[in-house]
């Protein structure tokens, strides 16, 4: 990022390092070079960097974790291009990255990302030349509990008795032994048959910023670092970030944009303002919604029948027939893959807040039955169609998503083929079961809406469509409009509150 951009990752970097820190006047330098326990915290600059925006900025965030954790937690001042400097911040580092885990745990998933990176970025041992290679491979295999490349048995074996004893030193000096790591330095270059002085190359990064990166590369280097530093660091989802990071990502992309970031043509993502979620939150419809389904959850539900596991003899009493007498347990099979579309035209402005309710609401009983799920919204201005991100497929449901709700307004018509136009690339990337597009309109163009539609449905992907109206005569006018536009499934609601019962239940089908 360049310009309003770079100045907005440097301002987030510089506050995030004094709250790690406790340094109130703590400062980041994007810039190669060694650690310094005093002066501006040195990280490598983004353009330094491989992956996508959202790879590179969770990159430089985890660097300036790791810079305010030497500072936080001390450790000796030693340039790195000499086998004893080298040898000796390896080790802070994992001992300062172990002690900062403990106070910020949030962090771990934001560390083993970095850290497969770090990964991806190490050299090829045969690459290496001369005693370097010995330095490297003890690096791998410490920090990463293995080695890249080629390299004779007896390195590979020294490698290993150096992290050994590297390991040992970083445990003792977290249980309080001071100058362990210094002490264990000679032990480690001697089994790596190295001298103190001998030279090292600035070795980061290796690779070229634009090393092309597959998502393969990505989630076996994440499964590889999360074995290496095993119970140092608490399991978890690290190939996507946590809702916090993504908003400070997206806040800097919007800045650098001068608005909300363009993902595609069509598509955006809200700015994350100062806006307070808590307004389209209705806490008693989430609770009884939960309490709802809370079955779902197992996956389990009990129905009656004519044979079972139990005998119900009140619902005998009250039917008069053994057909629904017994209580068996039933295995639910959820087809809980669903994309929705909101629509946000003009029209949707007198009640947007209880729609937003509803949708909130059915979100948050998605997430806890473990759906996967995304949420867009579209909107027109000056007959220009604007679809925006609520929720990806591979995120996390969480405040930021809620935020970015609250902020779309209502505004313009409904032009439902426009609408899919611009959401076919992402409905082609996500490629849900079904596709539930919610409205309290009628398309201007039918036939051009129904290709659409049967497009859709050709290619695999379940359409259903929901109508709202102000009330029941004319919500069902609405579903039986939609329903003779090719959808497979046509929903009606004049409460909005409905709307999650209603979609849970076509999940349910």
């Amino acid at each position: 990022m360049a310009g309003e951009g770079a100045a907005r990752v440097a301002e987030v970097a510089t506050f995030l390092a004094r709250c790690w820190s406790g340094d109130a006047g703590a400062t980041v330098s994007f810039a190669r070079g060694p650690w310094r326990a005093r002066g501006p915290m040195r990280v490598a600059p983004m353009g330094s960097l491989s992956g996508s925006g959202l790879d590179r900025y969770r990159q430089v965030r985890a660097n300036v974790w790791h810079a305010a954790m030497r500072r936080r937690h001390g450790g000796p001042e030693m340039s790195g291009d000499h086998a004893f400097g080298f040898v000796l911040n390896a080790l802070e580092v994992r001992r300062t990255e172990i002690a900062g885990l403990a106070e910020w745990r949030g962090m771990a998933g934001e560390v083993i990302f970095n850290h497969a990176f770090q990964w991806l970025y190490r050299p090829l041992l045969n690459e290496v030349h001369g005693r370097p290679r010995a330095a490297e491979a003890f690096l791998q295999e410490f920090l990463f509990g293995g080695t890249k490349g080629d390299a004779s048995a007896g390195q590979l074996d020294a490698a290993r008795r150096a992290a050994r004893i590297g390991a040992g030193a970083v445990e003792a000096a977290l249980g309080g032994e001071g100058g362990a790591l210094e002490a264990a330095v000679p032990s480690i270059l001697s089994a790596l048959g190295l001298d103190p002085l001998a030279g090292i190359p600035v070795a980061f990064p290796w690779s070229r910023p634009d090393m092309p990166l597959g998502e393969d590369d990505i989630a076996r280097s994440i499964a590889r670092v999360e074995a290496a530093m095993g119970a140092a660091v608490p399991s978890r989802r690290a190939a996507v970030p946590d809702d916090d990071v993504l908003g400070e990502y997206e806040s800097v992309r919007a800045r650098a944009g001068g608005g909300a970031g363009r993902v595609m043509a069509g598509l955006r993502v809200p700015p994350l303002e100062d806006v307070d979620e808590s307004a389209i939150y209705d806490r008693d419809l989430i609770a009884r919604l939960k309490t709802r389904f809370r079955d779902w959850q197992s996956r389990w539900s009990e129905a009656h029948g004519p044979s079972g596991d139990e005998l119900d003899a009140e619902a005998y009493a009250e039917s008069g027939s053994s057909r629904a007498a017994f209580l068996l347990d039933e295995r639910r099979e959820i087809d809980a893959d669903i994309m929705m579309l909101l629509d946000h035209s003009s029209s949707v402005a007198p009640s947007q807040v209880a729609y937003k309710k509803a949708a909130i609401a059915l979100c948050e009983v998605l997430a806890v039955v473990r759906a996967r799920f995304s949420v867009y919204a579209f909107s027109t201005s000056e007959r220009s169609v604007t679809c925006w991100e609520v929720k990806r497929a591979a995120q996390g449901w969480g405040p930021a998503c809620a935020r970015r709700l609250a902020q779309i307004a209502a505004n313009g018509s409904t032009p439902l083929d426009e609408v899919y136009a611009a959401m076919g690339p992402v409905i082609a990337s996500e490629r849900p079961r079904t596709l539930l597009t919610m409205t309290d309109g009628e398309p201007s163009n039918a036939g051009a809406v129904r290709e659409a539609v049967m497009r859709a449905r050709s290619g695999g992907t379940r359409m259903a469509a929901l109508g709202l109206g102000p009330d029941s005569v004319r919500a069902t006018a609405i579903a039986s409009n939609l329903a003779g536009l090719g959808y497979e499934r046509a929903l009606a609601v004049s409460r909005l509150g409905d709307i999650p019962g209603k979609v849970m239940r076509l999940l349910g089908e």
